[in-house]
């Protein structure tokens, strides 16, 4: 490694999560070497993949999966394959923007990663139904896509991004796909340790999940499912996805991550977690003069991995604060997505103890300053 190069790289303390704009995770030393050793080596990518799908298909119970870029791009793989399925004609017509070509989604998984979902699907040609309103105006709406027959997708996404229940729940969204003959896709993007969640993948034609998350493999997104929905979402590598392929290292490393995933051992790494949460928790809280009230995340969409979440008081801004921590050194990423709460995330999972120190210090002087 070119040390001088690397000294010019500022550095990061991620108490975010898991943001791409920030590297995502931290991989073990053995996904390193793996992801690296790859890189030296002639393989036929196909049977890598397949071999590599061969693990997922073991854990997760699924007919089938494969692996393109990022869940991002499984998403639009997915939709091109609920619109064309994996006739290579219609494979190479895509994008095409037609009317029968309709994925509906509900406005509560309207989430925006980088990146609107709804463009995501759009990029497949596909046309985006949002789903709004009670329950009953949503199935009337998908009632009138499929009677008009245009519909060939429902979306679904597990996700802390979505900040509000939808009014339809993954089950009736399945129930309704398959009343009318259409697929499920699920984007579960950084949710991986639900890769072992049966019922809830057999629920879906197809679910999307990001290698690169907690799983801390190299990018690459997984795609599991149907022997159908596999095999069309991933002819579209062979079209408008063909920018979207795994690499050959993305795909050692990720056969490595899938090694050293204890699966059985996720409940005691939640206990773990939560605990470490509540610690950090209440050291924060221990300056009773500040402006913030401090509490611990720990939803089914968080996992095994909880969030500390601190709520501002007026005049006290958690934008303001969430820039200090940026502009100190090493500079400190923090969760965004509450500021319209006046609220910010932490999360400790690629935090180590020293880091965890320089970020309580950090916090307890800047709640100072409020």
């Amino acid at each position: 490694m070119n040390l001088q190069r690397e000294a010019t790289l500022s550095d990061v303390i991620n108490a975010w999560g898991t943001p791409t704009p920030f590297g995502v995770s931290r991989s073990s030393p053995g996904v390193a070497r793996a992801a690296g050793q790859g890189l030296l080596r002639h393989v036929e990518i196909d049977e890598l993949a397949a071999r590599v799908a061969e693990r997922i298909v073991a854990v997760a119970g699924t007919e089938a999966a494969w692996f393109c870029h990022c869940s991002a791009a499984g998403v639009t793989l997915a939709a091109a394959g609920a619109l064309a399925g994996s006739d290579p004609v219609a494979v190479a017509a895509l994008p095409r923007r037609d009317e029968a070509g309709v994925i509906a989604i509900q406005e509560e998984h309207c989430v925006h990663y980088g990146q609107p979902i709804e463009q995501a699907l759009r990029l497949s040609g596909a046309h985006v139904l949002r789903l709004a309103g009670s329950p009953d105006q949503r199935r009337a709406a998908l009632d009138a896509a499929a009677r008009a027959g245009t519909l060939r997708a429902v979306m679904a996404v597990d996700s802390s991004l979505v900040k509000h229940q939808a009014a339809l729940t993954r089950p009736m969204l399945s129930t309704l796909a398959r009343r009318h003959g259409v697929g499920l896709i699920v984007d579960a993007a950084a949710q991986d340790w639900r890769l072992n969640d049966r019922d809830a993948l057999a629920q879906a034609d197809i679910t999307l999940f990001s290698a690169q998350k907690y799983l801390a493999a190299p990018t690459c997104g997984i795609l599991a499912g149907t022997q159908r929905a596999v095999d069309a979402a991933r002819a579209h590598l062979g079209g408008i996805g063909r920018a979207m392929k795994p690499s050959k290292e993305a795909l050692f490393g990720l056969w490595q991550a899938l090694d050293e995933r204890d699966w059985a051992g996720l409940p005691a790494l939640r206990q773990r977690n939560l605990a470490r949460s509540q610690r950090f928790a209440r050291a924060v809280r221990a300056d009773d003069a500040a402006p913030v009230r401090v509490s611990v995340q720990d939803t089914a969409d968080h996992g095994p991995f909880p969030r500390v979440l601190l709520q501002y008081a007026p005049p006290a801004s958690a934008a303001q604060v969430a820039e200090q921590l940026m502009r100190g050194s090493p500079r400190i990423a923090v969760g965004r997505g509450h500021l319209d709460r006046n609220a910010l995330t932490l999360e400790l999972t690629h935090v180590d103890p020293g880091e965890e120190a320089q970020l309580l210090a950090r916090l307890q002087a800047i709640h100072a300053s409020l």
